[in-house]
């Protein structure tokens, strides 16, 4: 009899397992689907939900990716709630308090108010989880991936070492050809930089011309990564990336985009990398599900701008000149934006 009762007590946590393991697939896969349809911000909503009570290396990897797009969303609708609505004050704590806000929903630490650049970035804490909970899923490699995006802020040598060694420890599969494609595109930034900026002019020591010789082989470094992606992955979107950025650093120009080094980059667009995350349906005038103030089809009223503008999101922060550069007094006007 008691071994009975133990067999059935057995089955009834089973199946009490079973039941919660399908309404969690089923609440991820509704989620999913409102993602994909362009309701990004109700679908991270909904994830955040789920990760607070059961976090999964698929929540997680998909919430994370989600706040990546919905980032300029975000940013751009406290701007307006700071510096434009009526009554906003035009303050940094306002944003501060809008990152806060977000804090709220999304999880302690997900986004951060950057005051040099008025710019309220996803800091990638759900990319963090993953990695360092979840460190032997499928979506490790991806959410370190993203990590990384968002830590190529710095001096080309400390850069490019963290790519090679992502790169070293992914040698095949869908990560290495995004890494590569990374390598490239870090090379082509320190080539845009040191030939457009000119940041390193010291008491005519350094003049145009070498900084375009220095250049020059982060140029060719880009080029043959590029070519060597677009020549082994043809036909994937790493491939036809390559492609086109291959044939315009050919003619010495850029695809628009700065993807590391500076202090205002964050490793890229989602769509620069092939983000299957669609732009969110609302406009930054509306607010998200569940929020103050919304209805499904409303937006908020105009308003008429503030009397403080926001600050511009291209400001760059007084950061000093790399330590192997020539010393003396900086040419007037040339741009300190290493971090």
């Amino acid at each position: 009899m008691k071994r009975f009762f133990l067999c059935f007590f057995a089955s009834l946590l089973l199946c009490f397992f079973l039941v919660v393991g399908v309404a969690f697939a089923s609440e991820y896969d509704d989620a999913k689907n409102l993602i994909q349809s362009g309701q990004v911000e109700a679908g991270a909503q909904m994830l955040a939900r789920m990760i607070s009570a059961k976090p999964t290396p698929e929540a997680l990897l998909l919430l994370g990716k989600s706040l990546d797009r919905l980032q300029d969303l975000f940013s751009e609708r406290a701007e307006k709630t700071c510096y434009w609505a009526k009554g906003g004050g035009g303050s940094p704590a306002c944003m501060q308090s809008e990152a806060s806000r977000l804090n709220a929903t999304y999880g302690a630490g997900s986004f951060k108010f950057v005051t040099d650049i008025a710019y309220i970035p996803y800091t990638g804490t759900h990319y963090q989880e993953v990695v360092s909970k979840f460190p032997k899923s499928s979506q490790a490699a991806e959410a370190e991936f993203h990590l990384l995006l968002k830590n190529l802020v710095g001096h080309p040598d400390v850069v490019l070492p963290k790519v090679k060694d992502y790169l070293n420890r992914h040698s095949s599969g869908e990560m290495n050809r995004k890494a590569l494609l990374l390598w490239a595109r870090v090379n082509e930034d320190v080539w845009y930089i040191h030939r457009d900026w000119s940041w390193v002019l010291y008491n005519e020591r350094v003049s145009p011309e070498d900084l375009i010789v220095r250049a020059e082989p982060y140029r060719q470094e880009a080029l043959k990564t590029f070519e060597k992606i677009m020549n082994k992955y043809s036909g994937t979107f790493e491939g036809d990336a390559a492609k086109r950025e291959y044939n315009l650093l050919k003619g010495t120009q850029n695809d628009g985009e700065t993807y590391s080094i500076l202090a205002d980059t964050v490793g890229g667009s989602p769509d620069k990398w092939g983000s299957t995350i669609p732009k969110p349906a609302l406009s930054a005038t509306q607010r998200g599900v569940g929020e103050p103030g919304w209805k499904p089809g409303a937006t908020a009223p105009a308003q008429a701008p503030a009397a403080a503008p926001a600050p511009s999101k291209q400001a760059a922060p007084a950061v000093p000149a790399p330590a192997e550069q020539p010393s003396g007094e900086e040419k007037k006007g040339s741009p300190k934006r290493w971090q």
